[in-house]
């Protein structure tokens, strides 16, 4: 009982919304012409565009990447990502020799080798 209550309850408040929205639809052509349009059309026209040199070296850029020459995205960047790359394999090599040795020196403290800093 109390469920069918609260869904006639729900459904009057619903008619009311939707009449008060028509009749707001009614009143205003516009907003009704607004409703139905979905896309807007650019005008502005190309001869007062102006386009920065920024976003224009960035889209060279994207279609320098976006070339399909066989080559990984850490290799289309040229001599600079040739040597970050190099430089992050060598810090990973790095960072391993460290790992080994911190682990060796925490599983037997009292050895002493040349992994050791003591």
């Amino acid at each position: 009982l109390l469920d069918s209550l609260l869904q006639e309850i729900k459904m009057n408040n619903l008619t009311k919304l939707t009449a008060l929205s028509r009749a707001r639809l009614a009143v205003n052509p516009v907003i009704t012409s607004r409703l139905l349009c979905t896309t807007s059309t650019l005008r502005i026209k190309d001869s007062e565009l102006t386009i920065r040199p920024q976003f224009l070296k960035l889209k060279q850029l994207q279609k320098q990447y976006a070339v399909d020459d066989g080559k990984r995205v850490h290799e289309k960047g040229g001599q600079t990502d040739k040597i970050l790359y190099a430089l992050t394999n060598i810090l990973m090599l790095i960072g391993g020799y460290e790992f080994l040795r911190v682990l060796f020196t925490l599983a037997y403290p009292d050895w002493k080798t040349f992994l050791s800093m003591n």
